[in-house]
């Protein structure tokens, strides 16, 4: 891959500008002209190296709440059986089997030794109004088992720019207690269609706008009212990190003393290799409270990696939980049942 498309794909994961003619923008960004933008999109979802364009909002700031949570099932043929049923639940958005490859010994830098650590990890999302009755409506769904909640506590890095030679550190979000936005039914609507596949052409908010019975610039100078305001963080393509030869993902976690943590995952989210880090309640069944995911083109790579973190970042008593099979990988739907229909590439 060229330079020029390097950087365009960097671009298009950090979000389209807020303008009439958005991939003509990134086209003289990178020297290229809108309908070569264009195809190299289309390119990307032809060959499924990327997920649909779509808009990527803040929960909270909708009214929504999600929670990471994990169950135990040390059998595979029974994990695969479970995981199945919790993937089936409409308020779960990715299900992932994270335990340890077997390339790696366990009781090598970040393993499991003989601990029996969850297995199955996913994220819950609803309503903040019905979020506490689709918790208990998991928790019968999948009864006997047990689920752990680990509600974030701090959120250091929000970061899922994948380039082909390494994570751009583009995205730091403090935390904070925004206000839920009250929206109108044609602002829901907005949402509604934002939040789907986006047709790839070249005067997409033009296009948008009429769908949702308003003008252009008034479309537009929403979404710039969203995003200064943290509700819209951007509207752009997601790289499948497998098919960008990022093959080994792993959640690391660390257990951090309370008046280091803020400082560790500080240090932590510098690095341009962390995606997502967070500080996490912690569980008597899991004492850790700082996650960050990783990415690189093999297990041994990222174990490398997790050791340079964690001796750069000077925290210790760490493991490494790798994201072995993936079972549901999907977007919260906000506003569901509203009229507007979802576009199409």
């Amino acid at each position: 891959m060229d330079a020029a498309k390097k950087q365009l794909l960097g671009l298009l994961q950090r979000g389209l500008p807020l303008v009439a003619r958005p991939f003509a923008e990134l086209g003289r960004t990178v020297g290229w002209t809108e309908e070569q933008v264009l195809q190299f999109v289309r390119d990307l979802f032809s060959s499924d190296a990327a997920r649909p364009l779509s808009a990527v909002f803040d929960a909270r700031r909708l009214g929504y709440r999600s929670v990471l949570c994990a169950i135990n099932e040390p059998n595979p043929e029974r994990l695969a059986q479970l995981a199945g049923r919790v993937a089936a639940h409409s308020g779960v958005t990715h299900v992932y089997e994270r335990s340890w490859p077997t390339e790696l010994d366990p009781h090598s830098s970040g393993g499991p030794g003989a601990a029996m650590l969850p297995n199955l990890w996913f994220v819950l999302a609803a309503s903040q109004t019905k979020f506490e009755a689709a918790a208990q409506e998991l928790r019968d769904f999948v009864a006997p088992y047990a689920v752990l909640f680990f509600p974030a506590r701090k959120r250091f890095k929000i970061d899922v720019v994948f380039e082909p030679e390494q994570l751009a550190n583009g995205e730091n979000f403090p935390d904070d207690d925004s206000p839920c936005e009250e929206l109108s039914v044609i602002q829901q609507e907005l949402v509604c269609l934002l939040q789907g596949a986006l047709p790839v052409v070249p005067d997409l908010f033009a296009q948008l706008a009429q769908r949702v019975r308003l003008s252009e610039q008034t479309v537009l100078a929403q979404l710039c009212r969203w995003q200064a305001a943290g509700v819209l963080r951007r509207i752009a393509l997601a790289v499948r990190h497998r098919s960008g030869g990022f093959k080994a993902t792993a959640m690391c976690v660390w257990s951090v003393a309370a008046e280091r943590i803020i400082a560790a995952g500080r240090a932590l989210a510098a690095f341009p290799e962390v995606e997502h880090c967070y500080e996490r309640a912690t569980l008597p069944a899991f004492r850790y409270n700082l996650f960050a995911m990783i990415h690189t083109s093999s297990w041994l790579q990222t174990q490398r990696l997790f050791e340079r973190l964690a001796g750069a970042v000077g925290v210790t008593d760490g493991r490494m939980l790798c994201s072995v099979r993936e079972f549901k990988k999907s977007g919260l739907t906000y506003f569901a049942g509203k009229s507007v229909v979802q576009g199409k590439r």
